[in-house]
């Protein structure tokens, strides 16, 4: 299965999910009515008036007014905790995160542990071509222990406990992230996040019932009353009962959830060893875990409702072989090929003692002084059907040409992406790319920039000018976590002088298109698309649009009789009739609207376009540059993970 069968999987497991849930609801109507009907008839059989219910007992109930009413207030409960829940978490990854109390990690963060995990992950992004996930940890949790959490690939957080960040080297570190990953790669993420917010309506039945004992109790001791005894009684059996209801609901919730993820915790596990070529490294992670005093399980509140998000179990559960979502670790270290008991402890021990003085000292060093060129390894031959099965992958070679690009790249730049208070001189840099700084900028400027960034801005010209095409697009890259912590109007003041700069003459470009949408959607990212597309037909203009577009700026921008050509073949593989020109020129806002229609469609439908826009890429069997970023960006606005592609095909 590639990448879009992957994602289209993933949004069938969703109606799927939701079935289980409505099975669920279903259950704890009759258990939650039974419980009623049990704890009236013992405790308080005189209010059993009706004489149907008397005589036909619990079928009677549920279909009696009282049995009618319970089943409403259950189904009404079940939806409250579910529909709070869920806009608790309705903003995506940063939303978990915040639930979870988790500290977000500054771009610029100076301790050594935080800095090796910026770098692990600013390499896998960019070999696999996903936006950078915003990083927080949980300082209180010493357990080895990381998730991920996004409805999409913009708003994605990766979330890691003090104990992996102590305990893990680098190599094991990378392990447990490239693991994270094949989570964001397979949407994993987004089922995850559902699945959070739909079970807390199931479990909170059985807060309820903890809530009417305590109740009981107290109100018990301050009360007298005996002719009220029976109906105390009653009460009381309720709310055992909705107590034992509770539980489960906690049984539907833990088995929902190790349906759903203890079989993508192998595949992910395997995903990893694929992307970094060391099954050492996250069987080296496991391993600690397993000898590590705290394992993986977490102390936080809501272990229980994260569990299924998690990198090893956050919580231990009772029938463990049912109800575990995730394999036993033992079984996990096997699968990649050690054996618990021997080849793990001798591995760590010869990790411990070279690795550890040797990779985490390399991994926590600045990055170094720029190199005097980039050129990219393993830039072998492909074919569009390689690129395309290469998307929602990483390979060992592509992470070599994330860290061969972020070499490139000198200290101070590299200081200045990860700065929130200096990344917007960096940006408006970037973006003027050997334009001058005209006078009509300075407004815009003032705005953005303090007099001291505005003397310094020409320099920083000079700098990044210097800059080949490929270190230019990683280092834009770099500054996505510095953008995210700017306040409201800081975006927008940026956003408005990235735009005045585009336009100041009177045509935004291809390469400040890129830019600036890229920037766009860091600041403001979109959370809601509208709903999924299953037929081009829907979408035939935004096709010719994206299409057109493509191909004047495929090779030299323009119009030929080949470009033509090629224009032609590319409608009639959509079956598009009539006869449509091509653009004259490069046309952004139209650009951009028909890529906001098109991250519509659905994962499937993606594909066959993705698939003609890489032949035409590789028409003249030459990938420039630009159109290397250009497929990379399309790819991204449609929330497909490109990795890194050779110049030549």
């Amino acid at each position: 299965m590639d990448f879009f069968g992957r994602q289209d999987w993933a949004r069938k497991r969703t109606r799927w999910l939701v079935t289980l849930f409505v099975l669920a609801v279903i259950a704890l109507v009759l258990a939650v009515n039974l419980g009623c009907y049990l704890a009236v008839k013992v405790g308080a059989p005189m209010l059993l008036t009706d004489y149907d219910i008397q005589v036909g007992g619990f079928v009677s109930w549920m279909l009696s007014k009282a049995g009618l009413v319970v089943s409403l207030v259950t189904v009404l409960v079940i939806g409250l905790g579910s529909g709070i829940n869920w806009l608790r978490i309705s903003g995506g990854g940063k939303d978990v995160a915040n639930l979870v109390g988790a500290r977000r990690i500054a771009a610029d963060s100076k301790d050594p542990d935080e800095r090796r995990l910026i770098n692990i992950v600013e390499e896998m992004s960019i070999a696999s071509g996903t936006p950078v996930p915003a990083l927080y940890v949980m300082d209180h949790e010493t357990g080895i222990n990381a998730f991920v959490a996004g409805l999409n690939q913009q708003d994605t957080v990766l979330v890691v406990t003090k104990g992996a960040l102590q305990t893990l080297n680098r190599q094991e570190l990378q392990g447990v992230i490239a693991h994270e990953y094949s989570h964001i790669l397979n949407y994993d993420m987004r089922l995850n996040v559902h699945l959070l917010g739909v079970l807390a309506g199931i479990l909170l039945i059985g807060q309820l019932g903890e809530f009417i004992i305590r109740h009981i109790r107290f109100s018990g001791r301050r009360s007298n009353d005996k002719d009220s005894g029976g109906g105390v009684l009653a009460i009381i059996l309720l709310g055992v009962a909705l107590l034992v209801v509770g539980y489960l609901g906690l049984f539907f919730g833990r088995l929902i959830k190790a349906g759903v993820s203890r079989q993508r915790e192998f595949l992910a596990d395997a995903s990893a060893v694929q992307f970094t070529r060391d099954n050492s490294g996250i069987a080296g992670a496991l391993a600690k875990i397993q000898s590590h005093s705290g394992q993986s399980l977490l102390m936080n509140a809501h272990a229980e409702d994260m569990s299924h998000m998690c990198f090893g179990e956050s919580v231990k559960v009772q029938m463990s072989g049912m109800l575990s979502t995730h394999p036993p670790l033992p079984e996990r270290i096997k699968a990649l090929g050690f054996s618990p008991e021997v080849l793990v402890r001798q591995q760590l021990r010869r990790q411990q003692e070279q690795a550890e003085a040797e990779v985490k000292a390399a991994s926590v060093a600045t990055p170094k002084a720029a190199a005097p060129g980039f050129n990219m390894p393993g830039a072998d031959v492909l074919a569009p059907a390689a690129i395309m099965a290469s998307i929602g992958t990483v390979q060992p070679e592509q992470l070599a040409q994330a860290e061969a690009l972020l070499e490139t790249i000198a200290l101070d730049l590299h200081q200045l992406a990860h700065d929130r208070r200096q990344v917007a001189m960096l940006l408006i840099a970037l973006m003027l790319h050997r334009q001058p700084i005209d006078k009509t900028l300075q407004p815009l400027l003032a705005k953005t920039l303090n007099d001291e960034q505005r003397q310094r801005l020409p320099a920083l010209c000079d700098e990044v000018n210097q800059l080949q095409p490929e270190p230019r697009m990683a280092l834009l890259n770099l500054c996505k976590l510095a953008v995210q912590e700017l306040d409201k109007l800081q975006k927008q003041q940026l956003l408005q002088a990235l735009l005045g700069i585009a336009r100041q003459d009177q045509q935004i470009s291809l390469a400040e298109f890129i830019q600036y949408t890229l920037v766009r959607q860091w600041a403001l990212p979109k959370q809601h698309k509208g709903p999924t597309l299953s037929r081009f037909t829907q979408v035939q203009q935004a096709l010719v649009t994206v299409l057109g577009t493509f191909v004047f700026c495929c090779g030299e921008p323009g119009r030929n009789p080949e470009k033509v050509e090629q224009f032609r073949q590319a409608l009639s593989s959509f079956e598009l009739a009539g006869e449509q020109a091509l653009p004259e020129r490069f046309e952004a806002v139209a650009f951009d609207e028909a890529l906001d229609v098109l991250d519509r469609l659905s994962p499937l439908l993606k594909k066959p376009l993705l698939a003609t826009l890489t032949e035409l890429t590789l028409a003249d069997n030459q990938v420039s540059v630009e159109e290397r970023e250009l497929l990379r960006a399309i790819a991204e606005r449609l929330n497909c993970a490109m990795p890194l592609l050779p110049k030549q095909a």
